[in-house]
């Protein structure tokens, strides 16, 4: 448990399931994550401790014995392994249900690896998805990639809106983030969140606010944390908007920050389906994302609320921006787009597909 998106929604999901009155355990390894302090009982934590030798089945494999649940549902395909490994060796049999959040094939495209690691990793993944019981994407578009990795009809893969927009948000979303760039409304802020990661082409992002700066007056926040941070300072004193550049690092309520910007821009070379785009939505806070692999197509409804742009490109991303600025939508379009992304719609959709793909197994002759 870290402070990336697959965490923070593991908990929103658990905590969603246990509204619903299904009886729910958040399993982890080690537990250092921001996010573990919103998940409340009925839902509880399980720390496993270290899980990360030959032998790191057997904790999960302890826990299942004991606790005998009826499914596993594992986010990344490490998990489902583990999962998968830890069930050959215990009396019970739960399903194994997989709940991939990453488009592999963007992924694997967009890292500079050789083609022989990325062979062997597609035939990994393959076999872990033939493997589970079940399949459940966060998006159209991870459903897809999965279907076509792992040679499996399409109709297998189920998609399912993530449980995004938690209840408190509105409340955490007034509270005061306080920089100054934010308490006041003379010159326009865009926003960025994620890590300083690669896949988040945070390079990209600048090249493009410092198109937009030439032509007005504009501020730029990116919210994370990562390796690329010098990177990218040393990128924004090279186009000379370091002045007009904040990098606080990861912050815990990034919702105060959201909701007093005026836009915030997705500049991601790859996703699965990035919880920033519902959770600016669900603000009122337009978006300008890439048209990347995958999710901001499905989550923008194919541009209908937020432009797209083709993934690289600084000089349409610019223009973009600087569009939705001067004509930004309505906010109650907005918000009335993220309503399948709050935490309890979505969570009884999950365990709506749970329970029918849990017949289906009974029903199998």
């Amino acid at each position: 448990m870290t402070d990336g998106g697959v965490e923070k929604m593991s908990v929103h999901l658990a905590r969603g399931l246990a509204a619903c009155g299904v009886p729910v355990d958040l399993v982890a390894g080690e537990c250092r994550g921001p996010y573990l302090e919103r998940l409340e009982p009925p839902a509880q934590l399980i720390e496993l401790g270290s899980v990360g030798d030959r032998h790191g089945h057997r904790p999960l494999a302890d826990y299942l014995e004991h606790y005998t649940p009826d499914v596993v549902l594992a986010a990344k395909p490490e998990d489902c392994a583990l999962a998968l490994a830890a069930r050959t060796i215990c009396r019970g049999q739960p399903r194994v249900v997989a709940w991939p959040s990453t488009n592999y094939s963007g992924l694997l495209k967009g890292r500079p690896l050789n083609p022989i690691r990325v062979a062997v990793t597609r035939r990994k993944l393959a076999r872990i998805y033939r493997r589970v019981d079940g399949i459940i994407a966060v998006s159209e578009g991870v459903a897809a990639d999965v279907a076509r990795l792992a040679r499996l009809p399409r109709a297998a893969v189920h998609a399912l809106p993530n449980p995004v927009v938690a209840p408190e948000t509105p409340e955490l979303a007034a509270e005061t983030p306080g920089h100054p760039w934010l308490d006041s409304e003379n010159t326009p802020v865009v926003i960025a969140v994620g890590a300083l990661r690669r896949a988040k082409a945070f390079d990209v992002l600048i090249r493009a606010f410092a198109r937009l700066r030439c032509q007005r007056e504009a501020r730029l926040v990116i919210l994370g944390e990562g390796r690329q941070r010098q990177r990218l300072e040393r990128l924004a004193r090279r186009f000379g908007v370091s002045r007009d550049l904040a990098l606080p690092g990861f912050v815990a309520n990034p919702y105060a920050w959201m909701r007093r910007s005026r836009l915030l821009a997705l500049s991601s070379r790859w996703e699965g389906s990035p919880t920033v785009i519902p959770e600016a939505l669900s603000l009122g806070t337009p978006v300008v994302a890439t048209d990347c692999p995958s999710g901001p197509r499905e989550l923008l409804r194919d541009g209908e609320i937020g432009p797209l742009v083709p993934v690289g490109d600084p000089a349409a991303l610019a223009d973009a921006i600087a569009a939705t600025l001067d004509n930004p939508p309505a906010s109650a379009q907005l918000r009335r787009a993220t309503e399948p992304y709050e935490m309890l719609p979505s969570a009884k959709r999950y365990l709506a597909t749970l329970e029918d793909s849990g017949r289906d197994r009974r029903d199998a002759p």
